[in-house]
């Protein structure tokens, strides 16, 4: 990649996310909620570097902000970068060589107050000897479990609550009342089997290749490979393996009033219009972002966002590079009325609101402001909120029992538990593919639900829930209060709550 085209290459990888965006989401049965999270979070950090760049005044200064920004997107990690240069390449741009060599990933580091702190790292035999050491494993509980597929792999998670085997006391006693959350995530699983009630006692067993093994309970199994773990706990440098990381975890160094590494590279903008549009595409990221939360994923309106942003970056850059200052307010306003028609009915109450509360905190010019009031929607309407969605989501709970042929994406359940002195009750979510009715096709024919329970008297799922399609059977209970949820049999079994509306 020449210096003249560092820009088009964090334009095109842009695009490319946008693209990779669509494509996980394009399919039910192969739905990539992880991957769809983690794309769009990139762009949380990355939209406004990427516009102050497209939009400086000389080609000089939009390379030389250019190829800032990018340097600082790959620093985060070298999962971080080797995921840049594998979409810049596949958009046609190579851009290694500017990027330089990958970050070290980090291992355990201190904190502001210079504590020690772990990191996440691969769960070996070493990892988990070390937990064995500093944590009560065999008394621990299975707060979390959670079952997904990822396009068409299964992938799982696990959080046990376990009591610590070292001593705290003094004013560390405080911050060790709740016990360490232990997370463990498996890429691969091969085999699961779990009954939330039988949540006590765990075993992690490594094996050569890899492959890692962990009993849930007396019953319970959970085996994969390609595992990583992390454990969340205040007081982890008083432990056996904080210790040993603080003996040779270098001092915490003070910058002074010097600007971090972390900071985003500086520039002035964006302005006017290209603000409006800047704004714009980070509310869409953060939107789509939000199909992290597994119970909200197919309320997003993925499909139609990909389809109004498709070569977003492109056309900034295009937008950014006309000379003239109201030259480029055109240029961008013309972009986001073409967003807004790409988007269709679906997105119409959503770029209304969203222009409505940009425009109130943006200044802008006399006749962008104008142009911004005298914009016409067919479809004007403020979205549904968040109670009426709920509303409607514990409506269609409480409907008569469902019986369908389904594929299985995702099973959760988490215990009752108590975090920073609330209470939270069990809950349980189960997610699935299914044909649509005949008034509601979509894009593959496919479409995704969700049912969630809250609390949870009993969840039972084994291996064979995840097997391929299977008959999903919700019958209503207690007047329709409750409800059972189960899958080819006893696969999968649910039963609990149908949550009330908050």
């Amino acid at each position: 990649m020449t210096p003249r085209h560092t820009l088009a290459a964090y334009a095109a990888l842009l695009d490319r996310s946008v693209e990779q965006i669509a494509e996980a989401a394009a399919d039910a049965r192969t739905f990539d909620r992880l991957l769809i999270a983690r794309v769009a979070d990139v762009w949380d950090n990355n939209t406004y570097p990427f516009f102050r760049a497209a939009t400086a005044r000389t080609a000089w200064r939009r390379e030389r902000r250019a190829r800032a920004a990018l340097r600082w997107m790959a620093a985060l990690s070298s999962t971080r970068q080797a995921w840049m240069e594998e979409q810049a390449a596949v958009a046609g741009h190579r851009i290694g060589a500017l990027l330089g060599e990958p970050a070290p990933d980090s291992g355990p580091s201190r904190d502001y107050a210079g504590v020690v702190r772990p990191d996440s790292g691969v769960l070996d035999a070493a990892l988990a000897e070390a937990w064995t050491r500093d944590y009560a494993l065999d008394r621990a509980r299975v707060r979390t479990l959670r079952l997904e597929r990822v396009g068409s792999a299964l992938t799982g998670f696990v959080l046990l609550e376990a009591e610590r085997r070292f001593p705290v006391a003094g004013q560390e006693a405080r911050a060790a009342a709740s016990p360490a959350e232990l997370q463990i995530s498996l890429d691969e699983v091969s085999e699961v089997c779990f009954d939330s009630d039988d949540p006590t006692g765990a075993m992690l067993t490594v094996e050569a290749d890899g492959r890692v093994g962990i009993s849930l309970g007396r019953q319970g199994v959970l085996r994969g490979s390609r595992s990583r773990a992390y454990v969340h706990d205040w007081v982890w440098h008083l432990s056996t393996a904080g210790r040993a990381a603080d003996a040779v975890v270098p001092a915490l160094v003070r910058r002074g009033g010097r600007r971090s590494p972390g900071d985003p590279p500086g520039g002035l903008g964006p302005f006017g219009a290209a603000a409006l549009a800047a704004r714009l595409l980070h509310f869409a990221m953060l939107e789509i972002r939000s199909v992290r939360f597994a119970a909200e994923a197919h309320r997003i309106p993925l499909q139609a966002l990909c389809r109004a942003l498709s070569d977003c970056g492109t056309a900034v850059a295009r937008a950014g590079a006309v000379r003239s200052v109201a030259g480029r307010e055109r240029a961008f306003c013309a972009l986001v009325e073409a967003w807004i028609r790409r988007g269709g009915a679906e997105l119409e109450p959503w770029f209304a609101e969203r222009l409505r509360e940009v425009a109130e905190g943006t200044p802008l010019p006399r006749h962008t402001a104008a142009w911004v009031r005298d914009l016409q929607f067919q479809h004007p309407a403020a979205p549904a909120t968040d109670r009426a969605v709920r509303v409607s989501a514990a409506k269609a709970a409480r409907a008569a029992p469902v019986e369908a042929s389904v594929e299985l994406r995702l099973v959760s359940h988490t215990a009752s538990h108590t975090t920073y002195s609330y209470e939270h009750q069990s809950s349980a979510l189960v997610q699935f593919a299914r044909p649509p009715g005949a008034d509601a096709p979509g894009p593959s024919g496919w479409l995704l639900h969700a049912r969630a329970l809250e609390p949870v008297t009993r969840f039972q799922v084994r291996t064979e829930a995840f097997a391929g399609p299977g008959l999903l059977q919700l019958t209503t209970v207690d007047g329709g209060s409750g409800a059972v949820i189960t899958l080819d049999g006893d696969a999968l079994t649910v039963t609990g709550t149908v949550p009330t509306p908050r």
